[in-house]
């Protein structure tokens, strides 16, 4: 039973891969997940979509927008450096660095390398003392977001799941809607909210996605997440 752990920079990203999260949760293994940027008045809401998933813990690290990169970004290390001796993981999903550099959205730059430092130093004889006992280095590393898609992972069994922690996310919804109604226009949102129905824009698009990379790709899948892996994967031969 492998500990599984999800870095997110916001908690949207636990619903973005939580059919992921729900398959292995289901599978029996344990879910744990760190949040790096939430406001306090978020965070039951971002709970209450992860215990959807089968996530047992959520950790909230307090980081401040803009300062990431800075005294503040170091702190944070300090505390992915605990959570990950802690919790000892054998798989980490954390957002595609490749896609960070070009994302819109702030500190999502910093914090992927910052998360990745973490898990390096985690491994290491370093202030053991303040920050406890090193663990093996995490053997397994997928990426998500990924501008390149490697794996996708067949969530038609958990898009169920997925959808209702989507549900809980009612601040990201208005934020979302924001932002769209600017971006899109009157008449693009009057089109996006006729389509998205009585489920909302957070469920659309997300289903959307999970189309794109399940039956719309001839995965095999109807509904799927994808993922690439960090590093290489060795095989004894071709699967």
């Amino acid at each position: 039973m492998p500990n599984v752990i999800v870095f997110a920079s916001y908690g949207l990203e636990l619903a973005e891969v939580g059919g992921t999260l729900a398959a292995h949760a289901a599978a029996g293994d344990r879910v744990t997940a760190s949040v790096l940027f939430s406001r306090e008045q978020t965070r039951p809401s971002i709970r209450a979509a992860a215990s959807h998933l089968g996530v047992e813990e959520v950790t909230f690290l307090h980081a401040v927008h803009g300062e990431i990169d800075g005294n503040e970004g170091r702190a944070v290390r300090d505390q992915l450096v605990t959570l990950i001796r802690r919790h000892r993981p054998v798989i980490a999903l954390l957002p595609d660095p490749e896609h960070t550099i070009a994302d819109l959205d702030p500190d999502r730059r910093p914090a992927a390398p910052l998360t990745l430092e973490a898990m390096a130093l985690a491994a290491r004889d370093w202030r053991t003392e303040e920050l406890g006992p090193p663990c093996d280095t995490v053997p397994t590393l997928y990426y998500y977001f990924p501008t390149h898609p490697v794996i996708t992972v067949d969530i038609t069994a958990t898009m169920t799941a997925k959808l209702a922690a989507l549900g809980e996310l009612d601040y990201q919804a208005a934020y979302s809607e924001q932002r769209l109604r600017a971006s899109i226009g009157a008449d693009g949102w009057a089109a996006v909210e006729r389509l998205a129905g009585d489920g909302g824009l957070l469920a659309a698009l997300e289903t959307a996605h999970a189309l794109h990379h399940g039956a719309g790709g001839h995965s095999g899948a109807a509904f799927a997440e994808a993922f690439r892996p960090g590093g290489t994967i060795t095989v004894s031969r071709l699967p």
